[in-house]
């Protein structure tokens, strides 16, 4: 590990020439072992890729449950995991969200989804958007002036940006399919890189009794200064057991297979994940965790817990979401989230 981190931060000081931080260093290093690539920075090793933070899992709901959402998704996080999933909405929902991630690196996400019929279009699906911001503090600017004396230069930010608007509807009565399109900017300092993409989604809810599945390709497009895009093709399959006791409680189960398309050296990840929620009242509390298999940072660290709150407002429905992630000796990410459906 030691070796490793050390030839990560020497390719990547050499890729800035001399100009990034201790702190955008442990970033570096904190992307490439957690989003699983050090093509952050374009460090140029094999199986890096462009644009890691794409990997990072938004919403708080689908973090709590093992970042396993893609077969179960029926809230407006739905729109990072599988675009097919759009079809089954008949109603508008919102979610916004803040993590604080690792070594001071925050992400704020931002989704909407929306009925069709408020478009006046007569067909049964949805469409969406929505915006997500990685972004650090200010960072001091060290220009190396030889490999033991720096010194410092001001000051400078890194920025990752991402707009999606999808679309999903019903194929017949067993398939839903959907379509994503993406804009991604990256910003380090004076530095700017720009790419678009698109994911494709497929859901089926009626071919096997009780039993959702779903499978997303995400991701798809060219390179970006000569490296791919971290393409992934992802298999769910889940089960909703509505009133699993009583009239009052409902169970969840899911499972994503993650198998990597590129970078291509990269290794499959499974994820599973459950929800246990009951209703109380006009309330309703939700416990979740999960467990990702296939990350590369020890056995703790594939854990994630979560839960939630949620109340009728109106005719809508609020839910108040927090997520615990840990990331082994690289610390812990926290995630809260506020949803409202209307």
């Amino acid at each position: 590990m030691a070796n490793e981190l050390r030839a990560t931060s020497y390719e990547n000081r050499a890729a800035l020439d001399g100009g990034v931080s201790n702190m955008l260093k442990k970033a570096v290093i904190i992307l490439t072992l957690v989003a699983g690539t050090a093509g952050f920075l374009h460090a140029g090793r094999a199986g890096t890729a462009a644009f890691p933070f794409l990997k990072i899992v938004p919403g708080t709901r689908p973090a709590g449950m093992g970042e396993a959402f893609t077969a179960v998704a029926d809230d407006a996080n739905a729109l990072s995991f599988n675009p097919a999933a759009l079809s089954e909405f008949s109603m508008g929902c919102v979610t916004v969200s803040h993590m604080e991630w690792l070594d001071d690196l925050k992400y704020e996400y931002l989704a909407m989804i929306l009925p069709f019929t408020t478009m006046g279009l007569p067909f049964k699906g949805s469409y969406g958007f929505s915006y997500g911001l990685l972004h650090s503090p200010e960072i001091e600017r060290t220009v190396m002036i030889d490999d033991w004396t720096y010194r410092t230069d001001g000051t400078f930010t890194v920025a990752n940006v991402l707009f999606e608007l999808g679309a999903g509807g019903e194929i017949n009565e067993f398939f839903d399919v959907g379509l994503k399109l993406k804009y991604m900017k990256q910003s380090i300092d004076l530095k700017q890189t720009s790419a678009t993409a698109f994911d494709i989604g497929l859901m089926s809810s009626g071919a096997m009794r009780g039993v959702q599945v779903g499978i997303a390709l995400r991701n798809l497009g060219g390179e970006v200064e000569g490296y791919p895009l971290p393409t992934q093709l992802v298999v769910g399959i889940g089960r909703s057991v509505r009133g699993l006791t009583s009239l009052n409680d409902d169970l969840i189960l899911s499972m994503d297979s993650i198998l990597p398309i590129k970078p291509t050296k990269r290794k499959p990840q499974f994820n599973f994940g459950l929800e246990y929620s009951r209703r109380i009242n006009t309330m309703k509390v939700a416990i979740r965790s999960g467990y990702r298999f296939g990350q590369e940072l020890g056995t703790l660290a594939g854990f994630t817990f979560g839960g939630g709150f949620g109340m009728q407002v109106s005719r809508a429905v609020m839910s108040l979401e927090y997520a615990f992630v840990p990331y082994d000796e690289l610390g812990t990410a926290h995630r809260m989230g506020l949803s409202l459906i209307f």
